[in-house]
Order: C-alpha cells, then sequence, then structure tokens
C-alpha cells in the first residue's frame, strides 16, 4: 500500500499489532493481524533506512521480513513450538520504494513431526513483490 500524500502509512489505524523478536526490532517496526480465517498476515513500513544504493528497499530486508513471516507463521500453526530455518529461497519480483506498505501472506505446505514446508509472498498494493518457500525444523 503506498499513500500518494506526505502522511506516511499509518499499520495501528488499519488494525495492525506491533510485532517482532530482538533480531527483527532492529529491521524496524513490523505489524501482523489475522486473516478471517485465523492467519497471521505481516507487513512494515519501508523506510530510508531499508534501502539499497539505488533507492530499492534492499533484498536483505525482503528476504529477513520473509524468513520472519514464515516462521511466525509456522509458529502459530504449531502451538508456539520452537524451529529454526534449514532452507530459505526467495525470488525477487518487484521493487519496493520508501513509504510502500509491504506486506507478507504465507501458508503451510506440510507439517510433520520434525519439519515443517512453509511459502508466502510480499506484495505492495496488491502486487506481488518477492515470493519465498523453505524448510523449517521442528524442535520439541
Amino acid at each position: 500500500m503506498t499513500t500518494d500524500s506526505a502522511t506516511p502509512f499509518d499499520p495501528a489505524a488499519h488494525g495492525w499489532r506491533p510485532h517482532g523478536t530482538a533480531f527483527t526490532r532492529h529491521l524496524g517496526s513490523i505489524w501482523t493481524r489475522d486473516t478471517a480465517d485465523g492467519t497471521p498476515t505481516f507487513g512494515f513500513v519501508a523506510q530510508a533506512h531499508h534501502l539499497n544504493p539505488h533507492g530499492n528497499v534492499h533484498g536483505g530486508m525482503l528476504m529477513s521480513f520473509l524468513d520472519e513471516a514464515l516462521a511466525f507463521t509456522i509458529q502459530a500453526h504449531t502451538g508456539n513450538r520452537a524451529q529454526a530455518t534449514i532452507q530459505l529461497n526467495v525470488q525477487f519480483i518487484g521493487a519496493v520504494q520508501a513509504g510502500d506498505f509491504v506486506t507478507a501472506c504465507c501458508e503451510i505446505k506440510r507439517c510433520g513431526r520434525t519439519v515443517a514446508f512453509v511459502r508466502g509472498d510480499c506484495h505492495v498494493a496488491g502486487q506481488v513483490v518477492a515470493s519465498g518457500d523453505g524448510i523449517w525444523k521442528l524442535f520439541t
């Protein structure tokens, strides 16, 4: 979601709650809210400190954000089981600019006793800007 005015997008005004871990707080504010079916959705407002030298959001930021969203989707699905990323594949599809509100919607593809497979897409204003999938180790 890009704002056309000088007023930045305010996630809290649209029902988003702050979300984060010690690491993700270094990335800036990450927001969450549940969809109608209870699945968490994540978002962040792209800011100047997220940009690469070309003026677009750095791919590392999008990867970190997607890793976080995928992991917490698994955590919500498994009742907060601890887990760790084994593999993460990310494809960059479109550029993200400062002021854009980037959202991530994820889905569990398969969840066993010790591993989970998940995929998700990052969107800006309804357009996919990054897509990813991965494998997570589940701990007891």
